[in-house]
């Protein structure tokens, strides 16, 4: 039978893995939001920011809960090591799709500006 201390060490755990996994998707949905919102222009001319650096920033956030997984480790609370892996996975293949998508739409905003007349003197964006 189990003891009310595993139940409530239980609780703790979940309510700290549910907590940390949805202030990291909090943060990388704003990441996210942010490069998105430099597309909203009216300006048929106007293409938006890069998505490098906002992969890179979301990537942050991937190895945020990296570093959660070793402080749990270390205090050996294993089911917040497990969930914490298990939303760095979720995390680490979401800005991975998430660039590559982006990229892609970078590149058709950078097209469609270059045809309406934008100024084509900067580089095309890589492949």
């Amino acid at each position: 039978m189990v003891d009310e201390e595993e139940r409530r060490r239980v609780r703790v755990a979940v309510g700290v893995c549910v907590g940390l996994g949805a202030v990291e998707l909090a943060i990388f949905g704003l990441i996210w939001l942010g490069w998105f919102v430099s597309y909203l222009s009216w300006d048929p001319q106007s293409y938006g920011d890069p998505p490098a650096a906002y992969q890179e920033k979301s990537l942050y956030v991937a190895a945020a809960a990296g570093a959660a997984v070793l402080v749990a480790a270390v205090l050996r609370s294993w089911r917040v090591v497990i969930g914490q892996l298990i939303a760095g996975g979720v995390l680490l293949m979401l800005a991975l799709a998430a660039g590559s998508a982006a990229q892609d739409y970078y590149e058709s905003s950078y097209e469609s500006a270059c045809h309406a007349g934008g100024s084509c003197d900067a580089p095309a964006p890589a492949r």
